[in-house]
Protein backbone atom coordinates (compact mmCIF):
# COMPACT_ATOMS: atom_id res chain seq x y z
CA UNK A 1 0.00 0.00 0.00
CA UNK A 2 2.82 2.41 0.85
CA UNK A 3 4.65 1.81 -2.43
CA UNK A 4 1.56 2.07 -4.62
CA UNK A 5 1.21 4.87 -7.15
CA UNK A 6 -2.56 5.01 -6.91
CA UNK A 7 -3.22 5.85 -3.27
CA UNK A 8 -5.12 8.95 -4.36
CA UNK A 9 -7.48 9.85 -7.15
CA UNK A 10 -8.34 13.31 -8.34
CA UNK A 11 -12.03 14.03 -8.67
CA UNK A 12 -13.04 16.85 -11.04
CA UNK A 13 -16.34 17.47 -9.19
CA UNK A 14 -14.50 17.80 -5.88
CA UNK A 15 -11.92 20.05 -7.61
CA UNK A 16 -14.64 22.40 -8.91
CA UNK A 17 -16.20 22.72 -5.45
CA UNK A 18 -12.81 23.24 -3.78
CA UNK A 19 -11.82 25.87 -6.36
CA UNK A 20 -15.13 27.68 -5.84
CA UNK A 21 -14.45 27.79 -2.10
CA UNK A 22 -10.78 28.74 -2.60
CA UNK A 23 -11.60 31.56 -5.02
CA UNK A 24 -14.53 32.77 -2.90
CA UNK A 25 -17.08 32.43 -5.68
CA UNK A 26 -19.90 31.89 -3.19
CA UNK A 27 -18.77 34.61 -0.73
CA UNK A 28 -19.95 38.15 -0.32
CA UNK A 29 -16.42 39.25 0.60
CA UNK A 30 -14.35 41.69 -1.43
CA UNK A 31 -11.35 40.28 -3.30
CA UNK A 32 -8.59 41.87 -5.33
CA UNK A 33 -10.09 40.24 -8.44
CA UNK A 34 -13.69 40.65 -9.58
CA UNK A 35 -16.14 37.76 -9.46
CA UNK A 36 -15.92 37.41 -13.26
CA UNK A 37 -12.11 37.28 -13.13
CA UNK A 38 -12.23 34.66 -10.40
CA UNK A 39 -14.77 32.57 -12.35
CA UNK A 40 -12.57 32.82 -15.44
CA UNK A 41 -9.52 31.84 -13.32
CA UNK A 42 -11.47 28.80 -12.06
CA UNK A 43 -12.17 27.67 -15.62
CA UNK A 44 -8.52 28.24 -16.61
CA UNK A 45 -7.34 26.23 -13.59
CA UNK A 46 -9.70 23.36 -14.41
CA UNK A 47 -8.46 23.31 -17.99
CA UNK A 48 -4.79 23.09 -17.01
CA UNK A 49 -5.35 20.51 -14.26
CA UNK A 50 -4.11 16.95 -14.84
CA UNK A 51 -6.59 14.52 -13.24
CA UNK A 52 -4.04 11.69 -13.19
CA UNK A 53 -1.21 13.45 -11.35
CA UNK A 54 -3.20 16.11 -9.46
CA UNK A 55 -0.91 18.84 -10.74
CA UNK A 56 -1.48 22.07 -12.65
CA UNK A 57 0.37 23.00 -15.85
CA UNK A 58 0.20 26.77 -15.35
CA UNK A 59 1.26 29.30 -17.91
CA UNK A 60 2.91 32.51 -16.72
CA UNK A 61 -0.25 34.67 -17.08
CA UNK A 62 -2.31 32.31 -14.92
CA UNK A 63 0.55 32.08 -12.43
CA UNK A 64 0.63 35.90 -12.18
CA UNK A 65 -3.14 36.07 -11.68
CA UNK A 66 -2.92 33.47 -8.92
CA UNK A 67 -0.07 35.38 -7.26
CA UNK A 68 -2.17 38.58 -7.35
CA UNK A 69 -5.08 36.68 -5.79
CA UNK A 70 -3.01 34.68 -3.25
CA UNK A 71 0.75 35.27 -2.92
CA UNK A 72 1.13 31.80 -1.31
CA UNK A 73 -1.16 30.02 -3.79
CA UNK A 74 1.15 26.98 -4.18
CA UNK A 75 0.60 26.10 -0.52
CA UNK A 76 -3.20 26.04 -0.55
CA UNK A 77 -4.44 25.58 -4.09
CA UNK A 78 -6.96 22.71 -4.16
CA UNK A 79 -6.44 19.62 -6.25
CA UNK A 80 -9.58 17.51 -5.66
CA UNK A 81 -7.46 14.77 -4.14
CA UNK A 82 -9.32 11.93 -2.46
CA UNK A 83 -8.24 8.56 -1.15
CA UNK A 84 -8.65 6.07 -3.98
CA UNK A 85 -11.15 3.22 -3.87
CA UNK A 86 -8.23 0.80 -4.12
CA UNK A 87 -6.63 2.28 -0.96
CA UNK A 88 -10.00 2.08 0.82
CA UNK A 89 -10.26 -1.59 -0.17
CA UNK A 90 -6.72 -2.19 1.12
CA UNK A 91 -7.68 -0.61 4.43
CA UNK A 92 -10.87 -2.69 4.57
CA UNK A 93 -8.87 -5.85 3.81
CA UNK A 94 -6.40 -4.94 6.53
CA UNK A 95 -9.25 -4.41 9.01
CA UNK A 96 -10.75 -7.77 8.10
CA UNK A 97 -7.37 -9.51 8.43
CA UNK A 98 -6.89 -7.91 11.85
CA UNK A 99 -10.38 -9.05 12.89
CA UNK A 100 -9.57 -12.61 11.76
CA UNK A 101 -6.29 -12.57 13.67
CA UNK A 102 -8.07 -11.29 16.78
CA UNK A 103 -10.75 -13.98 16.41
CA UNK A 104 -8.06 -16.63 15.96
CA UNK A 105 -6.26 -15.29 19.02
CA UNK A 106 -9.51 -15.45 21.02
CA UNK A 107 -10.13 -19.01 19.79
CA UNK A 108 -6.60 -20.03 20.82
CA UNK A 109 -7.09 -18.40 24.23
CA UNK A 110 -10.43 -20.15 24.72
CA UNK A 111 -8.88 -23.46 23.66
CA UNK A 112 -5.93 -22.94 26.02
CA UNK A 113 -8.29 -21.99 28.85
CA UNK A 114 -10.36 -25.13 28.20
CA UNK A 115 -7.24 -27.29 28.08
CA UNK A 116 -5.95 -25.76 31.32
CA UNK A 117 -9.32 -26.34 32.98
CA UNK A 118 -9.33 -29.96 31.77
CA UNK A 119 -5.77 -30.48 33.00
CA UNK A 120 -6.64 -28.96 36.38
CA UNK A 121 -9.65 -31.25 36.61
CA UNK A 122 -7.47 -34.26 35.76
CA UNK A 123 -4.92 -33.23 38.37
CA UNK A 124 -7.69 -32.90 40.95
CA UNK A 125 -9.05 -36.32 39.94
CA UNK A 126 -5.56 -37.82 40.15
CA UNK A 127 -5.03 -36.20 43.51
CA UNK A 128 -8.31 -37.66 44.78
CA UNK A 129 -7.40 -41.02 43.24
CA UNK A 130 -3.93 -40.88 44.79
CA UNK A 131 -5.44 -40.06 48.16
CA UNK A 132 -7.91 -42.94 47.78
CA UNK A 133 -5.08 -45.25 46.70
CA UNK A 134 -3.01 -44.12 49.68
CA UNK A 135 -5.93 -44.69 52.06
CA UNK A 136 -6.73 -48.10 50.58
CA UNK A 137 -3.06 -49.07 50.59
CA UNK A 138 -2.74 -48.08 54.25
CA UNK A 139 -5.86 -50.11 55.09
CA UNK A 140 -4.50 -53.07 53.12
CA UNK A 141 -1.19 -52.86 55.01
CA UNK A 142 -3.11 -52.68 58.29
CA UNK A 143 -5.11 -55.74 57.24
CA UNK A 144 -1.93 -57.60 56.29
CA UNK A 145 -0.36 -56.66 59.63
CA UNK A 146 -3.49 -57.80 61.47
CA UNK A 147 -3.48 -61.03 59.47
CA UNK A 148 0.20 -61.57 60.32
CA UNK A 149 -0.55 -60.98 63.97
CA UNK A 150 -3.50 -63.39 63.78
CA UNK A 151 -1.40 -66.00 62.00
CA UNK A 152 1.33 -65.55 64.56
CA UNK A 153 -1.27 -65.85 67.34
CA UNK A 154 -2.72 -68.95 65.68
CA UNK A 155 0.77 -70.37 65.37
CA UNK A 156 1.44 -69.64 69.05
CA UNK A 157 -1.89 -71.14 70.02
CA UNK A 158 -1.24 -74.16 67.81
CA UNK A 159 2.14 -74.68 69.49
CA UNK A 160 0.55 -74.38 72.93
CA UNK A 161 -2.13 -76.81 71.87
CA UNK A 162 0.54 -79.25 70.62
CA UNK A 163 2.36 -78.95 73.94
CA UNK A 164 -0.83 -79.62 75.83
CA UNK A 165 -1.52 -82.64 73.59
CA UNK A 166 2.05 -83.85 74.09
CA UNK A 167 1.78 -83.36 77.84
CA UNK A 168 -1.53 -85.17 77.92
CA UNK A 169 -0.12 -88.04 75.87
CA UNK A 170 2.84 -88.23 78.17
CA UNK A 171 0.42 -88.42 81.04
CA UNK A 172 -1.59 -90.96 79.17
CA UNK A 173 -4.66 -88.76 78.58
CA UNK A 174 -6.32 -88.75 75.16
Amino acid sequence: METSDDKYEYDSDALEKELSDYLGLNDEEEYSLSLEERQEMKQDLIECFDEFTGEYDLDSDLRDKLTDFDPDWWEGIPNGRQISDRARLWALGLQQAMAQIKQHENNVRAFADTQLADMYSMICDLSVSAELYKTKTEKAFQAVRALNVAIHDVGDNFERLNRIVDDDQNKGID
